[in-house]
């Protein structure tokens, strides 16, 4: 369940026989190719039994979905939309943190190990991208007025939105409203507080742009 919203229509799955979508991304699909880093992947029994559990809660996995141990769907799984040939590395975390909030990541993108992704609106993640290892996606923020404590003032959110072919690289940070266009590069370690242009490379905290991509 979704909170009733159809965020994917259901198939039939090649490898495993789960249901699958594409995630919905408003963009036409992206041609194909083999992709050499997945060769490595194992496909036994075990990996069955991973995806077959996260297939149980997510609101939509695509095809030939990769599940790597310790990966974990919080709070919301059916607001979870996972589009085909998307690798999830070990211990990665998505989360939507409300019923009516959202993650949708489109085929062909790998989420490294232990990224962690926390919607409190919507976090959307385009094709054929790349999330390195302990990435940090989270589309809220507190609110820290003084002479009030922080705690009880609550949280502002506004969505993220990754387009196609992104690279955000290992230890970054995306904070929230932040938009990365198609063919962006976010170099490791960054903290993004604001929107990247198509194919610009951004490093540094907070991340500026430094160059464009060659």
């Amino acid at each position: 369940g979704g909170a009733g919203v159809p965020l994917f229509e259901r198939g039939t799955d090649g490898r495993g026989g789960a249901p699958v979508s594409a995630a919905p991304t408003g963009r036409p699909p992206m041609e194909r190719r083999e992709d050499r880093v997945r060769t490595a992947l194992r496909w036994g029994p075990v990996h069955a039994l991973r995806r077959a559990w996260i297939a149980r809660g997510a609101g939509a996995l695509g095809a030939r979905v990769h599940v790597s141990r310790g990966v974990r769907l919080l709070r919301h799984p059916g607001r979870v939309s996972i589009g085909s040939d998307c690798v999830l590395k070990d211990f990665a975390i998505l989360c939507p943190t409300l019923p009516e909030a959202a993650i949708s990541i489109g085929a062909w993108t790998t989420v490294g190990y232990y990224a962690m992704l926390f919607a409190a609106t919507r976090i959307e993640i385009g094709e054929n991208c790349l999330i390195g290892s302990f990435a940090y996606l989270v589309d809220s923020r507190h609110n820290t007025a003084r002479g009030r404590l922080v705690r009880e003032q609550g949280l502002s959110s506004a969505p993220i939105r990754i387009g196609n072919d992104v690279l955000v690289g290992a230890r970054a940070m995306i904070a929230a409203g932040v938009t990365i266009g198609d063919g962006a590069l976010i170099e490791a370690g960054s903290y993004v507080t604001s929107d990247i242009p198509p194919y610009a490379v951004a490093a540094g905290v907070p991340a500026r742009v430094v160059k464009e991509r060659s």
